[in-house]
């Protein structure tokens, strides 16, 4: 879908710009972007913040998002997530606030 491949764009062009390095927050929450989250989400390791609650987003978490270790909070709650969290999310050790509440597999607005 098209906002899924703007999520793709903004991971790219976040990494190659290097301003995720920096400051560390990617807050796309309410966006109405849809589709599943990309796995190219892990390229983006010094991630402190990701935020990508109230939107559409469905499939299931990507086990790539393990690599994130940098990450304290992680907020996806109010999309359309299914399947089991990934054991690799057991690698986030700097995680301290997970929010993964009202994911029911599909969610039209």
């Amino acid at each position: 879908s098209l906002s899924h491949g703007l999520f793709n764009i903004i991971v790219f062009v976040a990494k190659s710009t290097q301003q995720i390095n920096y400051a560390g927050h990617l807050d796309l929450q309410g966006n109405s972007l849809s589709g599943t989250v990309s796995p190219d989400i892990s390229q983006l390791n010094n991630l402190v913040q990701l935020k990508l609650s109230s939107n559409v987003f469905q499939g299931t978490i990507p086990t790539d998002i393990g690599h994130l270790t940098n990450l304290e909070i992680l907020w996806l709650f109010d999309n359309a997530f299914t399947g089991a969290l990934p054991s690799e999310m057991g690698l986030m050790n700097s995680l301290i606030d997970l929010s993964l509440e009202e994911n029911y597999g599909s969610k039209s607005d």
